[in-house]
């Protein structure tokens, strides 16, 4: 294949990273760099050369990152439920999750006894969580998921 006249042909190499910032917040940081090639230099060595400069760069600036995870940045509202209402919630028959310890509950067939969960869920960000004692609450399509809280992890 012949390059048009005058013009060295490309290289471009892009490399990301995902960095887990809370139970369920990630950050993600994808990086690019491209250059021409010089005449008679070899394509591999140059990508190669491109690699180490990105994979340098992602670990000395994404390992060094403060990126606080998405419910401590931005202000969650605070539950207005009664603890008769928040322990009746608790107290559905939840069906076990995909997950250990997660669990959900159809809407349509609790309705009434969800008013109250529903009302602060369709209040909040639909990717946030709202946490009611030991459960962390979402609402997902038809139903609502549930996730337990985690307590302080214990060193190992």
């Amino acid at each position: 294949m012949s390059e048009p006249q005058g013009q060295k042909p490309r290289i471009e190499l892009s490399l990301g990273s995902t960095k887990q910032v809370g139970e369920f917040d990630f950050a993600k940081c994808i990086i690019s760099m491209s250059r021409d090639l010089e005449p008679g230099e070899d394509p591999s060595a140059a990508l190669h050369q491109i690699e180490k400069v990105l994979s340098d760069f992602l670990l000395r600036h994404l390992g060094a990152a403060r990126i606080l995870p998405a419910d401590k940045a931005r202000p969650q509202p605070k539950p207005t439920m009664d603890p008769a209402l928040a322990s009746q919630i608790e107290n559905l028959p939840w069906c076990p999750g995909h997950m250990p310890g997660r669990e959900w509950v159809l809407i349509g067939e609790h309705e009434e006894r969800l008013a109250p969960l529903l009302i602060e869920l369709r209040n909040m960000d639909s990717k946030s969580y709202l946490t009611v004692g030991d459960f962390r609450y979402r609402l997902e399509g038809n139903f609502i998921g549930r996730y337990p809280v985690r307590k302080g992890a214990v060193a190992r």
